[in-house]
């Protein structure tokens, strides 16, 4: 007997960016979270899309042709038309740097087989509801943590934080160890050894939410501090997404200088989906 999924939300809010390079997929049984990195060398192709938003309305497009394998089989095509087309555009596979890349988080529900499949690629996350409220996590690893614990030392000793050339650098050295230290969807075949994948009984879940990095919420020390997914999980259930996206955007707001709370930009992009199987779960509208 099919279950009555009554409430499903999304969110897809750009950040500081020209655009927005995350992007979101909700077909039958299966959602899809997409977190385009961007390109460190500046790369836009002839209609001023960048890397990252080109890596995620890939894959996006593959999991929207293909939604009756496994998330992994899917997740690996979509690994090789991303290489296909950084080739077809002359994009040089030496330098990690250049590559187009994503991270993204897939749920299927497969009610015949009674569970939640799920794959994970990158730094998006899981957060789901037992019918108690409980909450359990399916959390991602935070491989910027070498460049944000220099946000913070310079924040420390600054009254705004920039992205001078000592962080950039920061930042390209972490690129250039994508799928070495920690997985990035980039048309690298490493790349897959760094997917986790899983299945959790649908009897477990009552709600479910699946989410881009941005709509974390900000830290005071964002390379030594664990998320507070409890915190998250509570505000959801009573703020609903939107509410959350509104507190994490009032709290960037307040900081423009980036101090109180060290990050890269002001605002991150942002792509979230929830969805409640046993009724309305969250008191947001």
């Amino acid at each position: 007997m099919s279950r009555d999924y009554r409430k499903i939300e999304t969110l897809l809010d750009k950040g500081s960016g020209e655009i927005n390079e995350d992007a979101i997929l909700v077909k039958d049984n299966l959602y899809v979270v997409i977190d385009g990195a961007t390109s460190l060398d500046g790369f836009k192709n002839r209609d001023g899309k960048t890397g990252g938003y080109l890596a995620s309305q890939i894959v996006k497009n593959v999991f929207d042709r293909d939604s009756v394998n496994g998330l992994a089989e899917i997740i690996e095509r979509a690994n090789v038309e991303l290489r296909e087309s950084m080739v077809s555009a002359g994009i040089n596979f030496r330098d990690k740097a250049k590559l187009w890349g994503c991270a993204l988080f897939a749920v299927k529900i497969l009610e015949e087989k009674g569970i939640l499949e799920w794959a994970q690629l990158g730094d998006c996350n899981l957060i789901y509801f037992d019918n108690s409220s409980v909450m359990r996590v399916v959390e991602a690893y935070n491989h910027d943590k070498p460049s944000l614990a220099l946000l913070e030392r310079k924040a420390l000793k600054q009254d705004r934080v920039k992205l001078d050339s000592e962080i950039r650098q920061s930042i390209i050295d972490v690129r250039r160890r994508a799928n070495v230290n920690y997985g990035m969807l980039n048309g690298e075949p490493k790349a897959l050894n760094f997917m986790e994948k899983g299945n959790i009984p649908l009897s477990e879940v009552a709600s479910f939410c699946i989410f881009s990095d941005g709509l974390l919420f900000p830290s005071r020390k964002p390379s030594v501090e664990n998320t507070d997914y409890g915190r998250m999980g509570n505000f959801l259930l009573k703020e609903g997404i939107k509410g959350l996206l509104k507190h994490v955007r009032e709290t960037e707001n307040d900081d423009l200088e980036k101090i109180s709370y060290p990050r890269f930009k002001i605002h991150d992009d942002i792509s979230c989906i929830y969805v409640s199987l046993e009724g309305d779960k969250t008191d947001g509208k």
